[in-house]
């Protein structure tokens, strides 16, 4: 129906940004990378005892993702409006923890509350042989953690032999 419209704009970029790998296994040296991993292959992050598995086709397009060593054992992987089709997986080398404080190990994300302390969010995971392994579908800061604190139950406010509602 020859509707045409039509618009002027600056585009802006940055060349600054060269990509660390663009090979499906990145092995990283320093802790800081771009990434661009192809769509069609799998892909994997390798850092120290840290290890990321991004399934082939897990990205609908080839996409960046960033990498970033934050202590020795968080690390945070970002990539920004980016859909995936299913899980990638984190695995962490936990051979340093003995083997009964494995048992409550787990993938947890740090979060800061509004006094600058940082918190920890179960995120979940398994342990099998000398790894720590947690299927996601997020991004983020992952890091590793153990529930040594034991649960506590406390009285509630009702008095013995009285009859709770619901």
């Amino acid at each position: 129906h020859g509707n045409v419209s039509a618009r002027e704009f600056t585009l802006m970029g940055d060349k600054t940004v060269a990509y660390t790998s663009t090979r499906p296994t990145a092995t990283i040296d320093n802790g800081d990378a771009v990434l661009l991993f192809r769509s069609g292959k799998g892909n994997k992050i390798i850092y120290r005892t840290f290890q990321a598995d991004f399934p082939r086709g897990i990205f609908y397009k080839d996409t960046q993702v960033g990498f970033c060593a934050i202590d020795s054992m968080t690390y945070r992987i970002s990539c920004t409006g980016v859909p995936l089709t299913r899980s990638f997986t984190v695995s962490f080398d936990v051979s340093d923890i003995d083997s009964v404080m494995r048992k409550k190990t787990f993938v947890a994300r740090p979060w800061k509350d509004k006094k600058g302390q940082t918190h920890y969010s179960m995120m979940g995971g398994y342990v099998k042989g000398d790894r720590l392994y947690l299927s996601t579908t997020s991004f983020g800061e992952f890091t590793v953690a153990c529930d040594t604190v034991p649960p506590v139950i406390t009285r509630g406010n009702w008095r013995e032999g009285e009859r709770l509602k619901s």
